[in-house]
């Protein structure tokens, strides 16, 4: 198991990577997946004397995927606060009984706390840190949007309509974009 979130992060870009084939044309550079992964993340891990905004996302570190938003910026503590539990935030959460409604919850207490200059309010829990799905998706939409402005290329006797490289990248796009249910 990576638990170096630089190593982390290195494994998903290269997944993009092949995912998207970026090595063929038309090529994504590594800019461009270090960019399709920034449009992509979903929460940061929180970091200590940092300047966080209004609106920002964390998780407390790379084993917790609780997320917190940031109610009030400002720069956070030296050291990490205390972060909410479970019963701090949930109180009350339970099975509704309707399959359509996974959880009920009859008391919700957002629990807040405070980290330097910022105040921190728990949002619940996610997935993952960053939506590769949506990354591979965006990745094959900038494929197509490169290929869109080629007419026809030829070389080393090979010729590629550029007209289906289009057509392929805009439905790999589709393909691959997350389903998601209300």
């Amino acid at each position: 198991m990576i638990t170096d979130p630089e190593q982390i992060y290195q494994q998903l870009r290269e997944q993009l990577a092949l995912n998207t084939d970026a090595c063929s044309p038309p090529e994504l550079s590594t800019g461009d997946l270090d960019a399709l992964l920034a449009d992509a993340a979903v929460a940061a891990i929180w970091q200590p004397s940092m300047v966080y905004t209004a609106g920002a996302e964390v998780v407390a570190d790379l084993f917790s995927l609780m997320a917190y938003r940031a109610v009030e910026g400002g720069t956070s503590g030296a050291t990490a606060p205390l972060w909410p539990t479970w019963p701090d935030w949930a109180y009350g959460c339970g099975w509704s009984g309707n399959p359509a409604q996974a959880y009920g919850c009859c008391s919700m207490s957002w629990a807040t706390v405070t980290d330097g200059g910022v105040t921190w309010q728990t949002i619940g829990p996610i997935e993952q840190l960053y939506d590769v799905d949506s990354a591979i998706s965006a990745g094959w939409l900038l494929k197509a949007d490169r290929a869109a402005t080629l007419v026809q290329q030829s070389s080393a006797g090979q010729s590629y309509q550029m007209q289906q490289l289009f057509t392929h990248c805009r439905q790999l796009a589709k393909d691959s974009h997350p389903y998601r249910a209300a």
